[in-house]
């Protein structure tokens, strides 16, 4: 019987270690996870950077390309005339011109003037979009 008692004291104290050993190997566990899911955020995110990077690039490189088309017609003036005449620009139709040629009506700068972003100033003069639209009534046309 005493042979038992010590046998399960000694069972009881490797099943106390195993358990203490479970829980350390438990929290080494959530740590290399949430290292594993920094890791993991950290490279989404310098994808979308490298992303961002390469359509940059890919817009800087046909700019490039397009500056150096432009130069070259510069030097040439009977490239420049040919492109000019096979461009296919956009045109406005008869509405278009009209809309664009009307006058403003009161309506269309009362609402450009209340539309204008707080705390900014809108033209070179320094005046805010706040005081503008305090006297958009006076100075509305």
């Amino acid at each position: 019987m005493h042979a038992i008692q010590g046998l399960r004291s000694a069972l009881e104290q490797q099943i106390e270690t195993v358990s203490i050993d479970l829980n350390l190997l438990i929290a080494d566990f959530h740590k290399v996870s949430e290292k594993v899911n920094t890791a993991e955020t950290n490279i989404g995110s310098l994808q979308g950077e490298m992303a961002s990077l390469e359509k940059q690039m890919t817009t800087v490189s046909a700019e490039v390309t397009e500056l150096g088309r432009w130069r070259r017609m510069r030097r040439d003036p009977d490239r420049l005339v040919e492109y000019l005449t096979e461009v296919r620009l956009p045109q406005l139709n008869e509405t278009g011109v009209q809309a664009l040629e009307a006058d403003l009506t009161l309506e269309e700068v009362t609402v450009a003037i209340k539309s204008l972003p707080l705390g900014r100033s809108p033209g070179s003069d320094g005046f805010t979009a706040e005081l503008y639209q305090t006297f958009v009534t006076v100075l509305a046309p």
